[in-house]
């Protein structure tokens, strides 16, 4: 074990609860969260409607801002979660950058796909997502991004903990937050 800072990436696929759960462990360990979908919000809200081609672009630019933030945070010595629906094979290269300044865990979200749609379409209908949502892909390239395995754990070579999320947490919080002071004591 060293003195450098946790990297806790918090990952799954859309509507698997990582953004609840982040937010939940983040707060136990008293360390600062920073999620995709937050840093979109708040530029689509800084910015005003947008066109749907736009907002894809917003993501890019969000997951950009995302890794610059974790990493000037780490250089700094500080722990930082970081959460969005990373892709597998895709995501590695970026977070594989930031592994050398840090103690980096994964933890993963998963809940059985049909569930994962339904919770998708649900969210959608219920009215309460940011405006910069609306539109997005829908359940049916959902089930493909899943059948194709996009949202699997990341291939990094860290230690690694699947959440399911299917009714609760199991583990619940306490056991994970028990199992990242057991990997990064400092936290």
């Amino acid at each position: 074990m060293t003195d450098k800072p946790l990297l806790l990436v918090v990952n799954g696929p859309p509507a698997s609860g990582k953004t609840t759960l982040g937010e939940k462990v983040a707060e136990a360990l008293a360390i600062p969260i920073i999620s995709k979908d937050a840093i979109k919000e708040e530029l689509y809200d800084s910015i005003g409607a947008v066109a749907r081609k736009v907002t894809r672009h917003l993501g890019e630019t969000s997951m950009r801002l995302m890794y610059l933030t974790a990493r000037k945070t780490l250089e700094s010595g500080n722990a930082i979660v970081i959460e969005a629906n990373f892709n597998h094979g895709i995501s590695e290269a970026d977070i594989g950058r930031l592994i050398p300044l840090c103690e980096p865990l994964q933890l993963h979200c998963a809940a059985p796909p049909e569930e994962l749609v339904d919770r998708y379409e649900d969210r959608d209908d219920d009215g309460d997502r940011h405006p910069v949502h609306e539109g997005a892909d829908g359940a049916d390239e959902l089930k493909d991004e899943l059948d194709d395995g996009l949202y699997e754990p990341l291939d990094l070579d860290v230690p690694t903990l699947e959440v399911d999320t299917s009714d609760g947490y199991r583990p619940g919080i306490e056991q994970i937050v028990e199992w990242i002071r057991g990997r990064v004591p400092s936290v």
